[in-house]
């Protein structure tokens, strides 16, 4: 089975990966467990952590269903250490949505934004250009994509089903598509941010 199967497996490396995107040093990835109501990641230790839903940065924008930029964590009212990534850096928070119905939220990531700094010489908020945004937005829907594979393989193994081989094929048909897209943006930018040229697709990681 590919190697994109297996939250256990595919988030800790597309964290690998958004940091490589961002050149930050922190950065963390969830996913909502609907059954259970709350929000889940995996450490660095492969253990499965659960959070409460709706606090904190990350449970504003998981209802809001936009981007955050956030200046300063600590200064922010939202902010929850049990949550929130700890920084007096900028912050980006941003939402995970079903590629098949983008009013549902599946997820959310959160990101140091070290160039965000820029951003605050003359406003109150960090900004992103656009191949950051181009950027950010491409890997939110690969990763969507991605967990969305995990969530139809999970169903099925757990009704004792065989997996629906063509439905999962066309699901990753989908995320490749995605992947080519993100990889042309790299390249046409490769001399603008170095850093995004470690960006590999998450099913190679």
């Amino acid at each position: 089975m590919n190697s994109i199967f297996g939250m256990s497996n595919l988030l800790p490396r597309a964290e690998k990966k958004l940091l490589a995107i961002m050149n930050a040093e922190k950065a963390r990835i969830f996913v909502i467990d609907k059954e259970n109501e709350t929000l889940y990641r995996y450490g660095p230790d492969g253990k499965r952590e659960n959070y409460v839903l709706n606090t904190g940065i990350i449970g504003s924008t998981i209802a809001i269903g936009e981007p955050e930029h956030t200046a300063n964590a600590y200064n922010d009212p939202l902010f929850n250490r049990m949550v929130d990534i700890e920084t007096s850096m900028p912050l980006i928070t941003w939402p995970l949505k079903n590629l098949s119905n983008e009013n549902e939220v599946i997820g959310v990531f959160q990101v140091m934004n070290v160039r965000g700094i820029r951003g605050l010489v003359h406003t109150t908020k960090p900004t992103l250009n656009q191949l950051e945004n181009e950027m950010l937005d491409f890997f939110a829907k690969q990763l969507a994509q991605a967990i969305t594979n995990n969530m139809i393989y999970d169903g099925l193994e757990l009704e004792g089903k065989q997996a629906n081989f063509l439905e999962l094929q066309r699901a990753m048909t989908r995320a490749r598509t995605l992947n080519l897209s993100m990889t042309n943006i790299v390249d046409k930018e490769n001399n603008t941010h170095p850093a995004e040229n470690n960006v590999d697709t998450l099913e190679k990681a």
